[in-house]
């Protein structure tokens, strides 16, 4: 999903930016730091439906599992599956150590932990739906 290439000699650019901010001359602001990159990876697989990128597969379609359904044990299993299996085939590079969803009032909140394998580096996303 990122495509990496040199700006200059002195930094690389991973990824763009999250949220999408106009960076002067640029339409986007991009990021050079690898962990933040990832962190915007797993953000953007996390909010993407498989079928809202033309011509790929990509997404976990998590919006439509949990939109419409009461939170249970059942519901955050089939969540922690689903998610699990788009990244192991989307984000090799990340491995899910816990999933904790929670809901209030009209909102479907997500606390995901998770590490950069190969490396100490975890790192806890919150978002949601």
């Amino acid at each position: 999903m990122t495509t990496t290439f040199k700006k200059n000699k002195e930094s690389t650019i991973f990824n763009i930016n999250i949220p999408f901010v106009e960076a002067g001359s640029s339409i986007f602001s991009v990021t050079s730091d690898r962990k933040l990159a990832m962190r915007n990876n797993l953000l953007a697989l996390i909010h993407t439906n498989v079928g809202d990128r033309v011509m790929s597969n990509f997404g976990s379609d998590l919006g439509r599992l949990i939109m419409f359904e009461n939170i249970n044990l059942e519901l955050e299993q089939q969540a922690v599956t689903l998610l699990q299996n788009k990244v192991d085939e989307w984000m090799s590079y990340i491995e899910i150590l816990n999933i904790k969803i929670s809901s209030q009032e009209n909102q479907i909140n997500m606390q995901i932990t998770w590490r950069e394998r190969n490396s100490q580096y975890t790192d806890t996303l919150e978002t949601s739906f």
